[in-house]
């Protein structure tokens, strides 16, 4: 077995014979825009459809999605639309182009999803009263009023209403990622 030294660079390590081929400049490119493409999948579809889908292929601008089971397929494939749209959002930057999805249910590898990791994928509802009672950092809040200041065209006004609206996203933003 070759040895890896610690001064090789990846791209001397990639076109090595240490994965068994070498491996060009636009086909890696081509390989990390597509596993960058696949980390965003939990944002694209949401946290429940995400344990029980994975992408696993781009070709010809189709992306293909491992489901779970044939009803998660389904479901999903009733989101095609709006799914489309989301991976769009984060592929075009990249230069890639999705036009359509497959959904493929018998080769979803389960491996690291468990019954208990399943997460219910519910709304969380929140009260302007929740909202306002909450708490964000001096510094944050700090932050997001210098920033504001900084807006020449809006009025003394318009950049109270917007610090307001600013400071409360923030806020519940807060109270969803701590699920209150």
């Amino acid at each position: 077995m070759k040895k890896i030294s610690k001064e090789q660079t990846i791209s001397e390590l990639l076109n090595s014979s240490v994965f068994g081929e070498n491996i060009s400049k636009e086909k890696m490119n081509i390989m990390i825009k597509h596993s960058t493409i696949f980390s965003f999948w939990n944002d694209i579809c949401g946290k429940r459809f995400s344990l029980l889908s994975k992408p696993y292929a781009i070709k010809s601008s189709v992306i293909y999605i491992s489901t779970k089971s044939s009803v998660v397929a389904n479901e999903l494939n009733l989101y095609k639309k709006k799914l489309i749209e989301k991976i769009n959002s984060y592929s075009m930057p990249l230069g890639v182009e999705i036009k359509d999805i497959y959904f493929n249910y018998k080769n979803f590898n389960d491996n690291n999803n468990k019954e208990e990791d399943f997460i219910e994928d519910k709304p969380i509802h929140l009260t302007n009263k929740t909202v306002s009672d909450a708490k964000i950092s001096e510094t944050e809040e700090k932050m997001i009023t210098e920033c504001i200041e900084k807006i020449n065209f809006l009025s003394d006004e318009q950049k109270n209403n917007f610090l307001k609206k600013i400071i409360q996203s923030n806020k519940a933003k807060s109270l969803r990622e701590y699920k209150i």
